[in-house]
């Protein structure tokens, strides 16, 4: 580690925390090259700089100390972390990098040496899709970037989404707190800060949860990704430094770079889970109908040559006959509850060549039924959240036309939006939605109404909105 050493002329000292002290001092090369986590020196004791602003002819330092000794000159001592590095996309807190930097990373504008990248602004950048990404909405990110983080995660191929019908903001306490169970430690943010549970995919891996409210979520890991999701880049601002509170850098770190995190990853299941006796095979269907699946196996038996001689559909079994090389081979297959059962008659080196080919038969079936199971859930979803937002745009036309409260108007305008913002198929209409809404708060804030020739319009493009939700449904059959 390098140490690089100049005396600072200090223009102004002041405290604004317990243990944050401002300076400011003067204009220099030292200075405007330093980074958030390197040191400023005073009699010979070290106090690490959390943030850096150029201001008029100087510069303000945060420092983190308790107290600070009366100098006129400090040095400032640049350091030059050696762990993984970390890229940024999108604005941070300089607190954020502090931290990071003192615990040895360092901080690569190329996002190429990056070992993570931290995302606060919602934009796709191709060439980081195979990088490890952690999306944290800036302080300052409004409720429509959270529509466009939900529209980045589709194009990274996340599955997760901001929930962004109901937000976490109106907390009677100071702060609020994020357990994170897997690491036995705590994430924790000041109340004031606006933040949006997160829905989590199907294979994403529940992190962080809210304390008070433990069915939202306030971190989510995607482990085939390697993503971590956080609901606001406040739960990543290391306020134990200052404040004893939580451990959201010791957190953080774990998630970015993946390791001591118990996280369980399950296997791929190849189809057999075991042999239970010579001969036999398991393999698991999961919540798949066995009925579908045994009509299936039956239906498609003759794909691999082989044919049905006995059919029992109230026990669900069938036995087949398999002609390989001028050998007869007798299968028996029955589906249960949550497996399928294949067992051969014959000698077990007679079966290997038959074990192979029904082995891919069933996989290949309990693929195609897991795909049309995942598409008619999909299609249940969509048709559901297209029959409740028509319903609710009729309600909001019903308003419009009777001339209702027009902060009323927009408050309803303003649910839709988040409800149909989470589902990825419906994220063009919701985006188009936004910009309407943009355009009429606008209005409704200078005029205290909505004026007759934007009431038609408006009127219009929900009429639009409606029948683009209806062929949305359509298409999905």
């Amino acid at each position: 580690m390098l140490w690089v050493f100049k005396l600072i002329k200090i223009y102004r000292k002041w405290q604004i925390d317990e243990k944050i002290w401002a300076l400011l001092v003067s204009d220099d090369p030292v200075v405007s090259s330093a980074l958030p986590g390197d040191y400023i020196e005073i009699e010979d004791k070290r106090y690490m700089i959390l943030s850096i602003k150029k201001t008029m002819g100087s510069y303000k330092l945060e420092v983190l100390a308790e107290r600070l000794p009366e100098a006129a000159k400090i040095d400032i001592i640049n350091i030059h972390p050696e762990k993984d590095a970390f890229s940024i996309v999108g604005p941070v807190s300089d607190w954020i990098i502090a931290g990071l930097r003192s615990r040895g990373f360092c901080l690569k504008k190329d996002f190429k040496e990056a070992g993570f990248v931290i995302i606060t602004y919602p934009e796709y950048i191709p060439s980081l899709k195979k990088k490890r990404l952690i999306f944290a909405p800036s302080l300052s990110s409004t409720w429509r970037d959270f529509i466009s983080f939900n529209e980045v995660f589709s194009r990274y191929e996340l599955l997760a989404r901001y929930n962004l019908s109901k937000s976490i903001s109106n907390v009677d306490t100071q702060f609020v707190t994020i357990d994170v169970p897997s690491l036995s430690m705590q994430v924790v943010y000041p109340a004031k800060f606006v933040t949006y549970p997160i829905i989590k995919g199907k294979n994403d891996v529940i992190i962080g949860i809210y304390k008070h409210q433990p069915e939202l979520y306030g971190i989510i890991y995607d482990p085939e990704r390697e993503t971590v999701i956080y609901s606001s880049l406040a739960m990543i601002i290391p306020y134990e430094l200052f404040l004893e509170k939580g451990n959201n850098l010791d957190v953080f770190i774990q998630l970015a770079t993946g390791k001591k995190i118990e996280i369980r990853k399950e296997k791929k299941e190849k189809g057999v889970i075991k042999v239970e006796r010579k001969g036999e095979l398991i393999f698991p269907i999961g919540e798949l109908d066995p009925d579908t699946v045994f009509k299936k196996i039956v239906e498609k038996s003759s794909l691999i040559g082989a044919m049905l001689t006995e059919r029992n559909d109230l026990e669900k079994s069938a036995t087949f006959i398999l002609t390989i090389q001028d050998k007869t081979i007798s299968s028996i297959i029955r589906v249960s509850t949550q497996t399928i059962h294949l067992a051969f008659k014959d000698g077990q080196e007679k079966i290997e060549p038959a074990t192979l080919l029904f082995r891919s038969l069933i996989n290949e079936i309990i693929k195609e039924l897991r795909e049309q199971k995942i598409r008619a859930e999909k299609l249940k979803n969509l048709f559901l959240v297209a029959m409740n937002t028509q319903e609710k745009l009729i309600t909001i036309k019903d308003m419009i036309e009777v001339e209702m409260n027009p902060f009323t108007i927009l408050e309803e305008l303003h649910k839709v939006i988040g409800e149909i913002s989470a589902v990825d198929t419906l994220s063009d209409i919701a985006m188009d939605m936004a910009n309407t809404y943009d355009a009429l708060e606008k209005i409704v804030k200078k005029h205290g109404k909505i004026p007759d020739e934007i009431r038609d319009e408006l009127l219009l493009r929900i009429e639009n909105w409606i029948n683009k939700l209806k062929n949305k449904a359509i298409n999905m059959v």
